[in-house]
């Protein structure tokens, strides 16, 4: 992974936004990802890298897909600064 880095919102704290790379908390806890996304490998290690990244800069990982944690997230036209 490039030199990124992470969000830094004022209410949050260092934010990654996770894109599609984990759909569901699950996949992360449970080391699982979708069948069509094992075979050459990339997801495989493209998660790899995040979660070093993660350990480094210790930043909170924001999952689109996942149900609780889009329960807990403000809503248009609440925003985070």
């Amino acid at each position: 992974m490039p030199s990124a880095r992470p969000t830094k919102s004022a209410d949050t704290g260092p934010i990654v936004l996770s894109g599609d790379l984990y759909h569901y908390e699950a996949e992360r806890t449970l080391d699982r990802m979708p069948p069509r996304e094992v075979g050459p490998g990339l997801t495989a290690a493209s998660r790899a890298a995040l979660e070093a990244f993660i350990a480094e800069t210790t930043a909170d990982l924001w999952i689109q897909h996942e149900p609780m944690q889009w329960a807990t997230r403000r809503k248009s036209p609440a925003y985070y600064e």
